[in-house]
């Protein structure tokens, strides 16, 4: 929470002033740096150094080329830095998909005091990294360098702030909570709730359902049905109660190790707990407790809500083992948010959802509940695809050949509903791996090989048509491959400005000078829209046309850049045929050939 609330006080300070700075030409303003404020720590505990980038409306900055770093020190320990989810898009001059930060970017950087720095106040020395773009302009790299304090707590001190070294004071802090709901937290508490219902109709949970009949049924005949719901609810307000200290203790756990769990292979190596999961669920093993565990569960707590909740609590302990497919999965996931809000809402929506047919069992009879039979099992093999789908959308940030499977289109999407019918008409979901039990409740013959195969291939084959669906939902479109801008027409182009300009004093001719750089998006629209258009190109014939690369700044560029006062890119620069600079016809940004060429206009 001390992070949540750094980054709060950050953005409460700063977030106005994003708004102002569309009109400024100042890019420290355009792509403004802010360090929060944070609390003093002891040694051998996690400080966390908090740095936002408030962009200005209609700008962004590419993901790759911002970053923070503390300068090492002797006694402190560093992490990675952890960074906000930036945007992903398909850049058709790229050719693949290419990250931004819009509106803001915030970065947390673990670091942790040594016994060494035991009540010193120490000074972190930060710098700031970052390149960032409007729609029609691209301005170069900017670095930025800033000092925070720390104070490091002497043994028994009483806990202080530490702020930033210019003395910016804290403004006031407000809750975040609203923001993380605007950003689909209902639905993911949905699908949880969804996720307990489901969970609780699978034969694992079943030897709790005559426990809860038991328990309640003793005192049905003196509790009205109201009385009866309501210790049904408080009992499953106690199970909600458990599995909300599990979600809080995961999502506390994955803050503490948040900077690893950045690391690619690290977050694919969660993949492998869904696959256990679903081999759970296909019946390669069970997952719970013996039954005289389960047993104690009726002398728990009494009689009343205190003994309800009680019972709750010891019936989460019970389920928890069982549930452990679903459950898992699911605190893997929160675990990787080190999201103490998410952990906690996310595992009590969860739990109602599994104890939804305990408080119909409580409120009313066992009649209500269904008999076990072979639909059980179809359950279980619907979460044990479901995991797996999971696993492969873990993995594709660390098999890439995962990720070019996730493509959009009306022919992506066909392929894979044809897959998911077949896989299902295959028996992905009615046939087993192992013995079940009939509707009677006898245990049915082991299934031959050739079911097991239909099975797999069954399974094989809907989860890839899964996999695909969220494909063709969540990739951005994607044109079949990068523009290639060397085929274009285009002028030509003398890369040597000094040749250049010998050239057009030779010739008699005025000069365009187009400075751009690789990481360029509007310089690579000027390129393929404007420079490629006919008349664009016939004006340009009578011009001596100089292109200079500042994509990697050499002394002899930067040079350049300040010989031309260049500041942002695309840069088009017009000379007359004396060699002077016609000021009011400079362009910065992308201009489309009509306007272009009104530019072009009267220059000789």
């Amino acid at each position: 929470m001390r992070v949540r609330r750094a980054v709060a006080v950050l953005l409460a300070v700063c977030g106005a002033s994003a708004s102002a700075t569309a009109q400024s030409p100042n890019l420290r303003e355009l792509f403004r740096w802010e360090v929060a404020p944070g609390e003093a720590h002891a040694v051998g505990d996690t400080a966390w150094v908090v740095s936002a980038l408030i962009i200005a409306p209609e700008h962004y900055v590419y993901a790759e080329r911002t970053a923070v770093s503390v300068e090492p020190h002797e006694g402190l320990a560093i992490g990675a830095p952890v960074a906000s989810a930036p945007h992903v898009a398909w850049d058709e001059f790229e050719g693949r998909e290419v990250a931004k930060y819009v509106e803001q970017a915030v970065f947390r950087i673990p670091v942790v005091p040594g016994p060494s720095l035991s009540g010193q106040s120490l000074p972190l020395k930060l710098t700031l990294r970052t390149q960032g773009c409007s729609k029609k302009t691209c301005y170069f790299p900017m670095t930025e360098e800033r000092t925070v304090l720390l104070t490091v707590l002497p043994s028994g001190g009483e806990l202080k702030d530490f702020s930033s070294a210019s003395g910016q004071p804290d403004q006031g802090r407000f809750d975040l909570g609203n923001m993380l709901a605007e950003s689909g937290l209902f639905i993911a508490l949905g699908a949880m709730f969804l996720g307990g219902i489901l969970t609780s109709f699978t034969p694992c949970v079943y030897p709790l359902i005559p426990i809860t009949v038991s328990f309640f049924g003793a005192s049905r005949a003196k509790n009205s049905t109201l009385r009866s719901f309501l210790l049904s609810l408080v009992f499953v307000l106690g199970m909600a109660a458990m599995y909300s200290v599990l979600g809080v203790s995961a999502a506390a756990t994955g803050a503490v190790f948040g900077s690893v769990m950045a690391n690619p292979f690290v977050i694919g190596f969660v993949a492998l707990p869904f696959v256990l999961f679903a081999a759970s669920m296909f019946g390669a093993f069970e997952m719970q407790l013996p039954s005289s565990w389960q047993m104690r569960l009726k002398r728990v707590g009494g009689a009343g809500f205190g003994g309800s909740f009680a019972a709750g609590l010891v019936a989460g302990v019970i389920a928890a083992p069982c549930t452990g497919p679903v459950l898992g999965a699911a605190l893997a996931y929160v675990a990787t948010t080190g999201d103490l809000r998410l952990g906690f809402s996310a595992m009590f929506s969860f739990a109602l959802g599994m104890g939804l047919l305990f408080i119909v069992i409580g409120t009313f009879s066992a009649r209500v509940v269904p008999k076990s039979g072979p639909w059980l099992e179809k359950i279980k093999s619907i979460f044990g695809i479901v995991m797996l789908t999971a696993a492969l959308y873990f993995l594709k940030d660390v098999i890439p050949p995962l990720k070019d499977l996730m493509r959009p289109g009306t022919t992506a999407l066909v392929v894979s509903l044809v897959l998911v019918v077949f896989g299902l008409a295959l028996g992905a979901v009615h046939l087993r791996f192992v013995a079940g039990l009939d509707r009677e409740g006898d245990l049915e013959a082991p299934p031959s090989l050739l079911e097991r195969t239909r099975k797999t291939l069954g399974v094989a084959m809907v989860v890839a048509g899964l996999y695909g669906i969220i494909g063709v939902v969540l990739a951005p479109p994607k044109p079949s491959g990068a523009v290639d801008l060397a085929s274009l027409p285009h002028p030509e182009w003398i890369t040597d400005e000094a040749a250049g300009l010998v050239r057009a004093r030779r010739e008699g001719k005025p000069v365009l000078i187009d400075v751009y750089a690789d990481w360029c998006a509007a310089c690579k629209e000027l390129d393929r829209y404007t420079y490629s258009d006919p008349a664009v190109r016939a004006r340009l014939n009578e011009f001596v046309c100089i292109k200079l690369d500042m994509t990697n700044m050499t002394p002899e560029r930067e040079e350049l850049r300040r010989k031309y006062a260049v500041l942002g890119l695309p840069t088009v620069i017009f000379l007359d045929g004396r060699g002077e600079e016609l000021k009011d016809r400079r362009t910065l940004g992308f201009l489309p050939p009509e306007e272009f060429l009104k530019r072009l206009e009267g220059v000789r």
